[in-house]
């Protein structure tokens, strides 16, 4: 059994334009009763500022498919069902609450030295299928030593099939983090 959490925290400014301004806290839990397929469950919550939603929030569940394990890393694919729901703040605009498909991509490589991390999640709504969130992200965790603390950076990106009006779609993200590991 394994429990993931994170929480996320960004904020940027460029003279007096916010470029980003958001938190995603994420909690993941699965199960390996076989070697093969196990079953999860996952949630985002946050919200994001600059692209005008008040609050988000992403919640999954289903099986997953492990294709390849060694001594030193796993590629998984995920299967299940979501509700996505967004609530935002520009005067007019409905909220989005919608049943979805939840699909995703999991790769994990150890070198020794360092930890690469690739997921990929998409998440596209039953009612209409240009309604999607997509979200990537691939991290290089190095100075991993005996303690829990470590250092990751990587890149994220965020993309939404339907993006609100004046929005662009692709939201991309360079990142250093500091990461604290409960073993």
């Amino acid at each position: 059994d394994t429990l993931t959490g994170s929480v996320r925290l960004v904020r940027a400014v460029a003279g007096n334009q916010t470029s980003a301004d958001d938190l995603h806290v994420t909690l993941g839990y699965e199960t390996n009763p076989t070697v093969v397929v196990y079953w999860y469950a996952r949630t985002d919550t946050g919200y994001d500022n600059a692209r005008q939603v008040d609050f988000l929030s992403v919640n999954a569940a289903g099986l997953g498919l492990r294709l390849f394990t060694d001594a030193r890393g796993k590629l998984d694919t995920r299967i299940g069902l979501a509700h996505r729901y967004e609530n935002y703040s520009l005067a007019g605009q409905p909220s989005l609450a919608t049943p979805s498909m939840d699909l995703g991509l999991l790769f994990e490589r150890e070198f020794g030295w360092a930890k690469m991390q690739s997921t990929l999640s998409l998440v596209p709504s039953f009612a209409s299928t240009q309604n999607f969130y997509v979200r990537h992200e691939s991290a290089l965790n190095i100075f991993r030593g005996d303690g829990p603390l470590s250092l990751k950076i990587g890149v994220s990106n965020d993309f939404r099939g339907q993006p609100l009006p004046g929005q662009v779609g692709l939201d991309t993200a360079y990142f250093l983090r500091a990461v604290y590991a409960w073993k």
